[in-house]
C-alpha cells in the first residue's frame, strides 16, 4: 500500500510539472496536431480504455455540454484538453451518434478566439430554435495581478452549429457576468425554454455571502436581451459549507419540476471524502418570483465518479436522459496519463419518477447486450470486454471483488445495511487525498443491476433506486470473486468511426537485410522505404508501401511480415520470375553499417496508373538504379507536383550501388530535390550531392523546403529558409545503425503530415518537438539488430519524450 500511495504522489509530481512545460501549457497547444494524433492512438491501446463508455478522441475529457437531439442525432459536446491528459485551458470537442452504438468523432469545435474566452471555453447547454442548434458556453478570462492571484472573468456566450460545415458560426457575447452581484466563478449556462420564454440556469458564488448560488437570465429571444431575472432562492434546502454550484440544470418530470446541480465544499458524508456531489432537487419552481419550492432532495450518485451532468435537450421522446461526467474536478488520472487520456462519461440514464424518489436506470443498453448469458457464481475470469451483471434475488450480506494475480482489487461489500466500496489496493491508486474507502447507508438490497467496463463499475441498486459509480484499475487478467449467484452477459463495445488519416505512399524495395551475426546468417526484413513506411505506421493507418519481391523463401519472410505486423498488402507485388532482392549487411565494431546488393524483384515494380493520395515518400536506395521502379518515382512524383502533394525525399545512397557513378546519382538526386518539400540527407550526402560542408550550409539557396541533415550521435542539423538549428540525439548504445535514417525519418514524416504547415512562414521552432521525437525513435532502433523489427511503440518514445523534458528543467 505505501509503495502504491509513493508512486501516486511521484507519478502526480511528475504530471503536474510536465503539465506546466509550454510544450504542453501554451493556450494554443490543442494545435498541436501530432500529438493530439499520438494521444489518439495511445489510449486506443490502453488496457483501460472502457468498451461502452464515452472517452475523449485524445487527452482530458470534462463536462458533457450542449446534449441536444438536432436532425436524427445525439450531439455530445464535451470540455477536452487534447495535448495532455490534464487540466488546461479548455475548449469542446464532439461525438455524434444515431444510436449509442456508432459514434463519429468530429473536429474541435469551440476553442478560444475572441477576448471574453481568452483562457478557456467553458461548459453550457444547447437547444434546438428555429431549426437551429444553439450553444451556450462560458467564456473564462484571467487577470493577472501577480504570478498566483488572478482575477476570473466570465461571459455568456452564443453560437449556432452549421451541419454543413461541422462547425460553429461566429461567436454572440450575449453578457458578463454582473460583478455587484457575483464573483468571477459564475458559469455553465443551461437553456430552458418555458411559455415561450427563455431561460438560463448559471452556477454561480454570491459576491457577498462568497456562497454557491444559482443564477437565472431570461429573454423572449434566445439570441438576444437577456437580462438578470435574479438568485434563486431555494426553500427547504441549505448547504452552509458549499462555495460554489456547477452545472445546474432544470427539467419536469411527472407532475414536479427538478433541478439537478453539482456542489462544491458541502461534505454529505464523513472522512476525507471528495466534497463535490451531485443532487436532484424535486419540488416546484416560480419563474415569476425565482423560487424553487423542495419537496425531496436526493443525491444522483452514491459512488466515487459522477460530476457535471446534463439532460439531451430536444430529446425526440418523453424521456429524460440524463449523463454525467465519470470523475470529479480535483481528479488526477495517474492510471492512464501515459495513455494519453484521461476520464470518461458515465452510461446514458433514464430518469422516472416514483413515489416521489427518481430512479435511474440505463438507458440505450438493449442494443449493446449479446443475448448470451452465463450463470455467475464464485469465480468468473474477465476478458477484455463490457459486462452486464443481474444480481435479482439478494437475500442478505454479500460481497464482490474484481482482483488479478498479484493480489490488487477492488471490492465492494454490505454489511448491516451499509455499503462499503475499498480501492485502496487497486494496481494504480486514484484519489487518494479524497477517499479510498466510501461507506453508504443502503436500507435493503434486493437486486443489483452492473454495468462492469475495463476500467469503470455502475451499480444501479434496487432497479435504479440508488446508483453507486466507480472507477477501478487493476492491471492483467482480471478476476470477480463474489457469494453472489446470478447472471453475466457481454456487451458490444462502441464503434466510433474515426477522422481519416492521410493517405501516404512508399514507392521502393521490400529486402532482406542478411546480417553474420556470432557465425550464424541471421535474416530481417528490410528495405528503406519499407523501414520508413513502419515508422510512420506507427501513427498512421493509410500508409502504402508499394513494391515487388519475388516468389521465394525471402519473399515469402516479407508477405508473412507484412500479415503479422498489419501492413498494407495492398500494393506488395509479388513476381514468380525474380528472386527477392537481398542486403548484405557488414557491420563494423562501432555498429555503423556497409552493404552489398543482390537485387532482384524491386526494379520491376510498375503501376498502370498513379492511385490518389496526399503524400509521397520517395527514400529507396535502389530506384536510382532504373527499370520500372524509377519510372514509377516519375510518374507518382509528377502527379504530387501537378495536385500540390507534399513529397519527402532521402537519396538514400548506398556506395555499393553508386560509387561507380556518382554523376548520375547526384544529377538524380538534384532532379528530386528540386521537386520535394522535405529532404533528408546524411551530412555525408550533402557533401556528395551539393560539395557543401555542413557548416556552409547557408549556401544552399532553396526556398521553402526543409532540409534535415543528420549528424549521427550529434543530432539532426534543420535548414528552412535561412534559419538552422540543431535538434539534439538522445544517447543510447549503438548496436546497428542500419535503420537509424529510415525510422528518424518515417517518424519525423508521421508526425509532420498532421500538421498543415505554411512553408513560406514556417519557423524552425514550430516543428522541432517532432524532429526530437523522430531522434528519439531512431535511438530506439540502434538499440537492436534490424530496422522495422526493431521500431519501439508510440508510448517508449512518448514516455523517452517526457523524460527528457523532465531532464532538462
Amino acid at each position: 500500500m505505501n509503495k502504491k500511495r509513493d508512486y501516486y504522489y511521484e507519478k502526480l509530481e511528475k504530471m503536474q510539472f510536465l503539465a506546466k512545460n509550454p510544450y504542453y501549457a501554451d493556450r494554443f497547444s490543442f494545435q498541436n496536431a501530432s500529438q493530439v494524433k499520438i494521444n489518439h492512438k495511445l489510449a486506443a491501446n490502453s488496457e483501460f480504455l472502457n468498451k461502452v463508455h464515452i472517452s475523449p478522441f485524445a487527452g482530458l475529457l470534462n463536462d458533457p455540454n450542449g446534449l441536444a437531439f438536432y436532425k436524427g442525432y445525439y450531439y455530445i459536446f464535451y470540455q477536452n484538453v487534447p495535448q495532455i491528459a490534464m487540466h488546461k485551458t479548455k475548449l469542446w470537442s464532439c461525438f455524434r451518434t444515431k444510436d449509442f452504438v456508432n459514434f463519429e468523432s468530429l473536429p474541435i469545435l469551440i476553442h478560444p478566439s475572441i477576448k471574453q474566452d481568452w483562457d478557456g471555453v467553458f461548459s453550457g447547454g444547447a437547444i434546438v430554435e428555429d431549426g437551429k442548434l444553439i450553444a451556450y458556453y462560458t467564456g473564462n478570462t484571467k487577470k493577472w495581478l501577480n504570478e498566483k492571484d488572478y482575477i476570473r472573468g466570465s461571459a455568456t456566450i452564443m453560437c449556432e452549429f452549421d451541419e454543413e460545415s461541422l462547425s460553429f458560426k461566429p461567436k454572440e457575447v450575449l453578457f458578463e457576468v454582473d460583478k455587484e452581484v457575483y464573483t468571477g466563478e459564475f458559469r455553465d449556462p443551461f437553456p430552458v425554454k418555458i411559455d415561450n420564454k427563455y431561460y438560463l440556469f448559471h452556477g454561480a458564488q454570491d459576491k457577498g455571502t462568497k456562497k454557491g448560488v444559482i443564477s437565472i437570465y431570461q429573454s423572449e429571444h434566445y439570441f438576444k436581451d437577456f437580462k438578470l431575472l435574479g438568485t434563486l432562492k431555494i426553500n427547504n434546502f441549505e448547504t452552509p459549507d458549499a462555495y460554489m454550484y456547477e452545472c445546474p440544470i432544470f427539467f419536469k418530470l411527472g407532475n414536479y419540476d427538478v433541478l439537478s446541480f453539482s456542489t462544491q465544499g458541502q461534505k454529505y458524508f464523513g472522512g476525507n471524502e471528495k466534497n463535490d456531489h451531485v443532487l436532484f432537487l424535486i419540488g416546484k419552481m416560480d419563474f415569476e418570483n425565482c423560487v424553487f419550492e423542495t419537496i425531496k432532495v436526493q443525491h444522483s450518485d452514491l459512488g466515487f465518479d459522477f460530476y457535471a451532468c446534463q439532460i439531451f435537450n430536444n430529446q425526440p421522446s418523453e424521456e429524460v436522459i440524463y449523463l454525467g461526467w465519470a470523475a470529479k474536478p480535483q481528479d488526477f488520472e495517474i492510471a492512464t496519463f501515459d495513455d494519453g487520456y484521461a476520464h470518461h462519461l458515465n452510461f446514458p440514464r433514464k430518469l422516472a419518477l416514483k413515489n416521489g424518489h427518481i430512479y435511474q436506470t440505463p438507458y440505450f443498453l438493449d442494443v449493446l447486450k449479446s443475448g448470451i448469458k452465463i450463470k455467475l457464481s464464485d469465480t468468473f475470469i474477465l476478458e477484455n470486454k463490457a459486462y452486464l451483471i443481474n444480481f435479482s434475488d439478494i437475500q442478505g450480506d454479500f460481497n464482490f471483488e474484481i482482483s488479478n494475480q498479484n493480489g490488487d482489487n477492488w471490492s465492494i461489500k454490505y454489511q448491516n445495511n451499509t455499503l462499503i466500496c475499498n480501492r485502496s489496493n487497486m494496481s494504480f491508486l486514484q484519489s487518494v487525498d479524497t477517499g479510498l474507502i466510501y461507506q453508504r447507508n443502503v436500507e435493503k438490497i434486493s437486486k443489483l443491476e452492473i454495468i462492469l467496463d475495463t476500467s469503470f463499475i455502475e451499480i444501479f441498486i434496487n432497479d435504479g433506486e440508488q446508483v453507486f459509480s466507480s472507477k477501478y484499475f487493476i492491471t492483467g487478467e482480471k478476476m470477480i470473486n463474489t457469494n453472489l449467484k446470478g447472471e453475466i452477459e457481454e456487451l458490444k463495445s462502441y464503434n466510433f468511426e474515426q477522422l481519416r488519416d492521410k493517405t501516404i505512399l512508399l514507392p521502393g524495395e521490400a529486402l532482406i537485410d542478411r546480417y553474420q551475426i556470432e557465425n550464424k546468417v541471421v535474416d530481417k526484413v528490410g528495405g528503406a522505404p519499407l523501414n520508413v513506411c513502419g515508422a510512420i505506421g506507427l501513427l498512421n493507418k493509410n500508409t502504402y508501401f508499394l513494391g515487388a519481391i519475388g516468389n521465394d523463401d525471402e519473399g515469402k519472410m516479407i508477405e508473412s511480415f507484412f500479415s503479422s505486423n498489419n501492413l498494407n498488402k495492398n500494393y506488395l507485388e509479388v513476381l514468380p520470375s525474380y528472386k527477392t532482392t537481398i542486403a548484405n549487411v557488414i557491420l563494423d565494431a562501432s555498429g555503423e553499417r556497409n552493404f552489398s546488393f543482390l537485387r532482384g524483384a524491386d526494379k520491376e515494380f510498375k503501376l498502370d496508373k498513379a492511385p490518389s493520395f496526399d503524400s509521397l515518400v520517395l527514400s529507396s536506395a535502389t530506384a536510382f538504379l532504373g527499370g520500372n521502379l524509377l519510372d514509377t518515382y516519375h510518374m507518382l512524383t509528377d502527379k504530387a507536383v501537378n495536385e500540390n502533394k507534399i513529397i519527402f525525399f532521402d537519396p538514400n545512397y548506398r556506395d555499393a550501388l553508386y560509387s561507380q557513378n556518382l554523376e548520375d546519382f547526384v544529377s538524380k538526386a538534384k532532379y528530386f530535390i528540386e521537386k520535394a518539400n522535405v529532404i533528408k540527407l546524411s551530412d555525408q550526402e550533402l557533401k556528395l550531392i551539393f560539395d557543401l560542408e555542413v557548416e556552409k550550409i547557408n549556401e544552399l539557396k532553396y526556398q521553402n523546403k526543409i532540409f534535415l541533415i543528420t549528424l549521427g550521435k550529434e543530432g539532426t542539423l534543420v535548414f528552412l529558409n535561412g534559419q538552422t538549428h540543431v535538434i539534439p540525439s538522445v544517447d543510447a548504445k549503438v548496436v546497428d545503425t542500419t535503420g537509424a535514417g529510415d525510422s528518424f525519418f518515417g517518424y519525423f514524416i508521421a508526425q509532420f503530415i498532421e500538421h498543415d504547415f505554411d512553408f513560406a512562414n514556417l519557423q524552425i521552432k514550430d516543428f522541432e518537438h517532432i524532429i526530437f521525437k523522430a531522434n528519439i525513435c531512431a535511438s530506439f532502433v540502434i538499440q537492436k539488430h534490424g530496422a522495422i523489427e526493431s521500431l519501439p511503440s508510440v508510448k517508449d518514445i512518448e514516455m523517452k519524450f517526457n523524460d527528457e523534458y523532465f531532464k532538462k528543467q
